[in-house]
């Protein structure tokens, strides 16, 4: 019997540590939000303290920046052995204009858009 409430509790503190997924949130106004979770990091669109929303830039989200009208950042998808990066600029007021950018369309529209930010490694 103590053997098995044993393992119980190790067991239930193991899924305790190792499930803790949604610990690195970041809120980035409006609505928007950085969820770290390693591979699956992503930003989302939706309720932070509940941990889900949609998905505006797909995992694996590396850098990242944001300010009051803007939040930019880079993603890495690897399919089919490929590792392709994309840029997002998204624009907080107009949720309907996310589109992601190769890097030089990035760069190009940095500039158009005014904005000096320049991407930080993700928390």
């Amino acid at each position: 019997m103590k053997l098995i409430l044993s393992s119980l509790i190790l067991l239930s503190l193991c899924f305790t540590c190792v499930y803790n997924h949604t610990s690195n949130t970041e809120n980035l106004g409006n609505g928007y939000y950085y969820l770290g979770d390693g591979s699956e990091s992503q930003i989302l669109l939706g309720k932070e303290k509940k941990n889900f929303g949609v998905t505006i830039v797909p995992q694996e989200v590396v850098k990242y920046n944001f300010d009051k009208n803007f939040i930019i950042a880079k993603s890495i998808s690897n399919v089919d052995n490929k590792e392709t990066e994309l840029y997002w600029i998204i624009d907080k007021s107009e949720k309907d204009s996310i589109v992601g950018l190769d890097s030089l369309s990035f760069v190009k529209e940095l500039k158009a858009l005014n904005i000096s930010m320049i991407l930080s490694d993700r928390k």
